[in-house]
């Protein structure tokens, strides 16, 4: 992800009284030797979440890169493992939203918000959309 993307987020939510920010990162799905054949950016610093780790949160935001109009593969597998929370509603009501990048211009944006909404949805999740005009 867009560093510029997750500071935004960070300046935002320290703006607003009472709310405590974590940030995560997905566990990542490709083994070392494709990232170094694909020269991906270093990882973070920030902690890999758990599946578990969801129930904890009051609300989140996932940020991720849009890969031929979908999620890339680790969002997928991660959302794969929450099967234990939908059936017990452990996710239910609780506020989300999303948002992607890619790196061109009309590198499927749209679609990729589409295709990801299920894992939300199956968990009846509650949208929340974000402010455009700040």
């Amino acid at each position: 992800m867009r560093w510029w993307s997750m500071q935004a987020i960070k300046e935002g939510a320290a703006e607003v009284e009472g709310v405590e920010l974590s940030m995560f990162q997905i566990p990542e799905t490709l083994p070392e030797e494709v990232l170094v054949k694909m020269h991906a950016p270093p990882k973070s610093d920030e902690p890999v979440i758990t599946a578990a780790q969801l129930t904890e949160a009051d609300a989140f935001i996932f940020g991720f890169p849009t890969r031929f109009g979908c999620p890339c593969g680790q969002f997928k597998a991660f959302w794969d493992a929450t099967g234990g929370h939908w059936a017990s509603g452990a996710l239910t009501g609780k506020p989300f939203s999303m948002f992607v990048s890619s790196a061109t211009q009309n590198g499927g944006q749209e679609s990729t918000h589409l295709t990801a909404l299920p894992n939300f949805i199956h968990h009846v999740c509650s949208i929340e959309e974000p402010d455009a005009s700040r």
